[in-house]
């Protein structure tokens, strides 16, 4: 204490203990990490928007080509295992044969035994179509016999 002029200052000495655990200081230090990180937060979430978007049009486009991939492969085997065509007897058709059918630069046009016109003709064709998947990819089978 020192006395000047009449003037008295006044020094105190102040003693401040305080007891805390390992777990106490860590806490408070992790308090302080997480303020400084809250304003981070923002930023994050900004970022991670069109990354979670760009993610998901990878994962569709992905998902698209593999099962594009898959179903060429099970119509491929299905055509190697069932398709191609079955010649049972050659039938040679005369002119008129020829012009009844329609013919048009060596092609004829065989009526379905179902059509209106068919007790006109000799040889009929059966068709079926078979939907095997009706969903993307649209995947049918078409058969035609001719008898």
């Amino acid at each position: 204490m020192s006395v000047q002029g009449g003037t008295h200052a006044i020094i105190n000495f102040i003693k401040i203990s305080f007891y805390a655990t390992p777990g106490f200081l860590r806490g408070k230090i992790r308090m302080n990490i997480q303020k400084a990180q809250q304003g981070f937060g923002l930023v994050k979430v900004l970022i991670s928007i069109p990354l979670v978007l760009i993610g998901l049009v990878i994962l569709a486009f992905a998902y698209t080509e593999l099962n594009k991939a898959y179903w060429d492969y099970r119509v491929k085997e299905l055509c190697e295992k069932e398709g191609g065509v079955t010649v049972f007897e050659t039938v040679e058709l005369t002119k008129e044969g020829y012009e009844m059918y329609g013919g048009i630069n060596g092609v004829i046009s065989v009526p379905g035994e179902g059509s209106s016109v068919a007790n006109r003709f000799r040889y009929l064709a059966r068709r079926s179509d078979d939907v095997i998947r009706s969903s993307n990819p649209r995947v049918r089978r078409f058969e035609s016999i001719v008898f």
